[in-house]
């Protein structure tokens, strides 16, 4: 039942052709907690709604501009798409985004009394290493790896 959040608001992005789902589409984040959950589906279900709001203006000019009064229609049909189906994808992700944290916090809770379940959550020991803007592999650094996590 928790798949089915994700996957109906990966279709519904699909349909809106909501460029947050082209840019967004990566493999599903285990989440570990319900708060990691929460912000991340919040966040989805802003970006929807300002995009799905700011379309109305943007993409009749955006189209309007490139091909003229076919274009400007054009533009109105799918600022009218966007502006319904975005904040619909973003509701329906946040309620993913929830239930995959409400998952991953119940999974550590089990783990934590020695239940062992399919999933296995490992926690970072230490932050990530930052990675050079050259290219060159350097030597880790605490800070740099705590200050790429900001």
């Amino acid at each position: 039942a928790i798949g089915v959040g994700m996957n109906l608001r990966k279709s519904i992005s699909k349909a809106s052709h909501s460029k947050i789902y082209m840019q967004d589409d990566r493999p599903e984040v285990d989440y570990i907690t319900f708060t990691t959950g929460a912000i991340d589906g919040l966040t989805y279900f802003t970006l929807n709604v300002v995009k799905g709001a700011t379309g109305i203006l943007y993409k009749p000019v955006l189209y309007g501009y490139r091909d003229g009064a076919s274009g400007f229609f054009k533009g109105v049909k799918k600022a009218t798409l966007g502006t319904v189906s975005k904040p619909i994808a973003g509701a329906v992700g946040f309620l993913g985004h929830i239930t995959l944290g409400v998952e991953g916090s119940i999974t550590n809770a089990l783990a934590a009394l020695g239940v062992k379940t399919k999933k296995k959550h490992v926690k970072r020991i230490r932050p990530a290493r930052l990675p050079s803007m050259d290219g060159v592999l350097r030597a880790y650094d605490e800070q740099d790896g705590t200050a790429s996590m900001l």
